[in-house]
């Protein structure tokens, strides 16, 4: 069933649509960034573009400072992994200088999460489209940077399968595969015990669809789906996999750019975006809506049983967020310099939804906790970090597009504390 689906990107990579909340910011020259450059350097560029470092997508931080990325067009559902994130080209692969970006220990200290040792065995499948020919090389990469145990091909931890679960694996598209990588990266982080498990889609329309039944049929705790497109209510069945749980990115146009399929199914957990910054409080971090998160009222999906808020007679997205500016953004290796963008390669920092839909996958693993849907979310909203400010938009409603007290579209019930939420 082809769909003619307009993407929006989620991981904003380096080479960014407008829709992937480019603004007319514009372009900023500098001197050369050297290899030391923190996050908060990579803030502090941000702002110098413009006064709301939210806005820093699709601009390009390179050697020479940022640079406004050329526009590129897109064709059904692409990956988010490739338009809009902020890039930080390192010198050193491994080294003393840790790459800039939060790694998986600033991850685990900002949403608490003790013993990483948990989610032994336990698979997260990735459902991607296209052959990310130097994923696991990469994945080596970052695992090796930060003392993480290796998950490869040869010790059962890592594999990858087409659409169809054999070894024939799709043709190379670099509009995808930075997306895998970070996708990878993050599982890595969040559950550095659990096993990985890619599902390469042959395309961007029905072979997502086709990827996903094959990641739910091959004996998988999770899966992570870091794309999206305009809400197509035919594609529900494909992610009604009970006992599964599964992740899907809200988008990163913002309010404007309403809900997306298939994050507004009932059969997943829909994951928004933060902005992640460290502060001088009892959790030592705080967070705020991200300027660039998707979600809002479906209009095609029925409200469910487990949702309770007024204004959305339907279906509400998200139910659960993470870190996804790319200004307070995450490292990720990135090996291939062919993949969408041609920069250098190495180090890169990255935002975006697709940040948090495997991350959180992965947090389920870890705490070894299934689901068939977000209803526990909602039932143990309590314990986990509320989002009460920051916006996406403008809205009728305010909680559908801002941080409040309690439940609001953006955050859905907030961000994680630890494994008892969830």
């Amino acid at each position: 069933m082809l769909r003619e689906i307009l993407r929006m990107t989620a991981l904003c990579s380096a080479f960014a649509l407008t829709a992937c909340g480019g603004s007319g910011l514009a372009p900023v020259g500098g001197g050369d960034l050297i290899a030391t450059l923190g996050s908060g350097d990579v803030q502090a560029m941000c702002a110098a573009a413009g006064a709301n470092t939210h806005h820093c997508l699709g601009y390009s931080l390179t050697m020479s400072g940022l640079k406004r990325a050329q526009e590129t067009t897109q064709g059904l559902r692409r990956g988010y992994g490739s338009n809009g994130d902020l890039r930080k080209f390192g010198g050193s692969v491994i080294g003393s200088t840790p790459p800039a970006g939060y790694g998986p220990s600033d991850l685990m200290k900002a949403y608490a999460v003790i013993g990483s040792s948990g989610g032994a065995g336990r698979v997260v499948a990735l459902v991607e489209s296209g052959d990310a020919p130097t994923l696991e090389n990469d994945l080596s990469v970052y695992r090796a940077q930060y003392g993480l145990p290796a998950c490869t091909t040869s010790n059962g931890c890592f594999r990858k399968i087409g659409q169809d679960g054999s070894t024939n694996l799709p043709a190379y598209d670099p509009n995808w595969a930075g997306e895998s990588q970070l996708d990878v990266d993050m599982v890595s982080a969040l559950c550095p015990s659990c096993h990985i498990l890619v599902v390469e889609a042959n395309d961007e329309s029905a072979g997502l669809d086709v990827a996903e039944n094959t990641a739910a049929q091959a004996g998988v705790f999770a899966i992570s789906n870091s794309w999206g497109g305009a809400e197509n209510a035919s594609e529900a069945s494909y992610f009604n996999h009970p006992g599964i749980v599964i992740t899907v990115s809200s988008g990163d146009n913002g309010y404007r750019g309403g809900p997306q399929s298939p994050s507004d199914f009932t059969g997943v957990i829909a994951v928004g975006g933060t902005t992640l910054q460290r502060a001088n409080n009892a959790r030592g971090w705080s967070e705020t809506v991200w300027s660039g998160t998707g979600g809002g009222c479906s209009k095609v999906v029925a409200k469910p049983a487990w949702q309770t808020d007024l204004a959305c007679p339907m279906r509400t997205i998200s139910d659960i967020a993470f870190d996804a500016d790319p200004a307070s953004g995450v490292a990720m290796y990135d090996g291939n310099q062919k993949d969408a963008g041609s920069g250098p390669i190495g180090w890169r920092v990255a935002g975006g939804t697709s940040v948090g839909a495997p991350a959180i996958a992965a947090l389920f693993a870890l705490a070894g906790v299934s689901a068939s849907n977000a209803s526990q979310l909602y039932a143990n909203a309590s314990a986990l970090n509320d989002v009460v400010s920051g916006s996406n938009g403008g809205c009728s409603a305010a909680y559908l597009c801002s941080g409040e007290i309690g439940y609001d579209a953006p955050s859905g019930n907030g961000t994680p504390n630890g494994l008892s939420g969830l």
